[in-house]
């Protein structure tokens, strides 16, 4: 990408950013959307492991933990762009916002999902308690059988 053209986004994302004019400690508007994150996680964990059937447990812990690494990893060298230094915000947004692959946002996406992967194997072990009252995976329902599976 021409450095004029690089400049003239990074300069509209700043803009934009000042613009945006609300004390960002006071806005709690993120918590609005927290569950469309969550649902989104959960088809997208399912559409997945229809294919990898579990592969990301295969070397044990040591695999799982390796797996988050390599998404850290790749997380540091995205956002240690000139441009953005480490500002995942202005990144994202620098991105576009659409989460494409190779994107801040779908490192992100990964590596999350990653983690409630490896919460939820920890509980079909019994490593970790399921908390008491869940929300379905489905449809929104509350639980209260650990017996019960989404």
């Amino acid at each position: 990408m021409p450095s004029g053209k690089i400049e003239q986004t990074d300069e509209a994302v700043r803009e934009r950013q000042r613009s945006e004019a609300v004390p960002v400690m006071s806005n709690m508007n993120h918590m609005n959307f927290l569950q469309a994150v969550c649902d989104e996680d959960m088809r997208e964990l399912r559409r997945k492991e229809e294919t990898y059937k579990g592969s990301w447990k295969k070397r044990g812990g040591v695999g799982a933990f390796m797996m988050m690494a390599r998404k850290w990893d790749r997380l540091e060298i995205i956002l240690s762009d000139k441009n953005t230094r480490y500002d995942v915000f202005e990144k994202i947004m620098y991105e576009g916002g659409g989460g494409e692959d190779g994107s801040v946002l779908a490192e992100i996406r990964d590596l999350r999902r990653y983690l409630i992967l490896i919460e939820a194997e920890m509980m079909a072990r019994d490593i970790i308690d399921v908390p008491a009252v869940s929300t379905s995976c489905a449809g929104g329902a509350a639980f209260r059988e650990r017996t019960t599976r989404c």
